[in-house]
């Protein structure tokens, strides 16, 4: 007697499908579970250097934060009413780079961070940079169209080790990312106020670099 598909029941069937359904989240869950471990080791070898050596940034290049404090650096020497182009004018008692960006950094970015004492300007940073990373997870989740790629997207974000270097180094890049990002998907929206929140965080990203403008297609 040959079987056809309506003498099956309904639940044998849906056996392999529901098995790798299950299987894919708690593989998520695992994924999620060691995003999370790094992240944390990220943020504690920013204190005790464990990472450090895996990364050519963080083990051969001039000191950690100097790219930050580069920029703290030129927003004091406004202060001081001297050129944020100076070149050995310690105006911090920070190690810095030397200062590589338009003017309008210096007086809009580096300015108000340099009212606070380095180090305490530098933990604002951190905190400012693992808030755009939980909207990026958030927005991600959003987009993610079952729970165990909601799972892997998150894991994703997680393990970006580079993110390790941007925050160890004090750089932009992962900010003006988000930036560009987060302009992307408000342009995809219907809606006047998302259109609107899109260009504004895309001048924004374009504001400490040009790069995003690279980015550009005819919308």
């Amino acid at each position: 007697m040959a079987i056809t598909d309506s003498s099956v029941p309904e639940s044998v069937h849906d056996t392999p499908c529901r098995i790798q359904t299950g299987n894919g989240i708690r593989a998520g869950n695992v994924l999620v579970a060691i995003g999370i471990l790094v992240h944390i080791a990220f943020m504690l070898s920013l204190k005790f250097g464990w990472l450090n050596a895996l990364f050519n940034d963080s083990s051969h290049r001039f000191g950690p934060v100097c790219d930050f404090f580069s920029i703290y650096a030129a927003g004091a020497k406004v202060h001081a009413g001297i050129s944020e182009y100076g070149i050995g004018d310690h105006v911090a008692n920070v190690p810095y780079y030397a200062f590589r960006y338009a003017p309008l950094v210096a007086y809009t970015l580096g300015w108000p961070l340099s009212l606070l004492p380095a180090i305490q300007s530098y933990a604002f940073w951190l905190i400012l940079c693992e808030l755009a990373l939980i909207r990026n997870i958030r927005l991600t989740l959003e987009m993610a169209p079952n729970k165990a790629r909601r799972s892997v997207a998150t894991a994703l974000w997680l393990l970006f080790s580079s993110y390790y270097l941007e925050l160890f180094v004090g750089q932009f890049t992962f900010l003006t990312a988000s930036l560009v990002f987060w302009s992307w998907l408000g342009w995809q929206s219907k809606d006047r106020r998302n259109r609107i929140g899109a260009e504004i965080a895309f001048a924004s990203a374009v504001w400490p670099k040009i790069m995003p403008l690279a980015t550009c297609q005819k919308r």
